[in-house]
């Protein structure tokens, strides 16, 4: 579990300022990320789990941004 935790700790920080993947790195601790992933084995199953919780934040962060380019 050790080994997928930091793949998906290097994942999330290659990916920082992408779709909400600083969340990760900035919130979740060790054991919380761990929990998030649960089970997955593979490294897809585990970003897919963690992408599951990031979208909604990603969507909502798109939205504001495009509000405020739009002067609202």
């Amino acid at each position: 579990m050790t080994t997928l935790l930091n793949q998906v700790k290097s994942y999330a920080l290659q990916h920082y300022a992408e779709d909400a993947w600083d969340i990760i790195i900035e919130c979740y601790t060790d054991e919380e990320l761990a929990a998030l992933i649960g089970r997955a084995t593979t490294l897809e199953g585990a970003l897919r789990k963690c992408r599951a919780v990031i979208s909604p934040i990603a969507e909502q962060r798109a939205w504001h941004r495009a509000e405020a380019e739009m002067g609202m």
